[in-house]
């Protein structure tokens, strides 16, 4: 038992030497920050991570309701194509809401609209309703009429459960 520690100091202080010892070649190594097609100029590096859509959610809970929606991702467009998308899609929801009971939304997911277009899906093995969509669709149409309208990536959830994410964007 006392030669295995004895072993592996042994062959971690052979291994040390040979990892200083060898050249450096990799894209990760150290550089100058001086340009060489300009020596006066420094090189400007952009740093190898960038956030992608927002750097921090944005939390819209809606009224009297354990419904919040999560925007993930938001490009600002101009003039009010989503609000007006969104409120047709509110009525179509809120139609079915009057002329049926509530439930599952048929098919676990809705997608419509042209140029732009709504989708919303089932997530994480739970199932969105009518009536969970009709208040997550009130929560980003008030959002977006004190920020402006957007294309979003967003998430519903319902308490603790995620019940549903999407997309608000423009058909190419």
């Amino acid at each position: 038992m006392r030669a295995l520690p004895a072993l592996l100091t042994a062959l971690s202080a052979l291994s040390l030497p040979l990892t200083f010892a060898s050249p450096t070649s990799s894209s990760l190594a150290l550089r100058s920050d001086i340009n060489s097609n300009v020596p006066t100029a420094l090189t400007e590096r952009p740093g190898p991570f960038r956030p992608r859509g927002n750097p921090t959610p944005i939390y819209i809970p809606a009224i009297n309701s354990q419904t919040y929606v999560i925007l993930r991702a938001v490009a600002p467009i101009a003039g009010i194509p989503i609000r007006v998308l969104l409120a047709k899609v509110l009525r179509l929801f809120l139609e079915h809401l009057r002329d049926s009971s509530d439930g599952p939304i048929a098919g676990g997911g809705f997608q419509t609209g042209v140029p732009f277009f709504l989708k919303v899906r089932n997530a994480n093995n739970h199932q969105i309703t009518y009536g969970v969509m009709c208040r997550a669709l009130e929560a980003m149409a008030d959002w977006m009429a004190e920020h402006g309208d957007a294309l979003v990536v967003y998430e519903i959830w319902d308490g603790d459960n995620m019940v549903g994410n999407g997309v608000v964007a423009k058909k190419d």
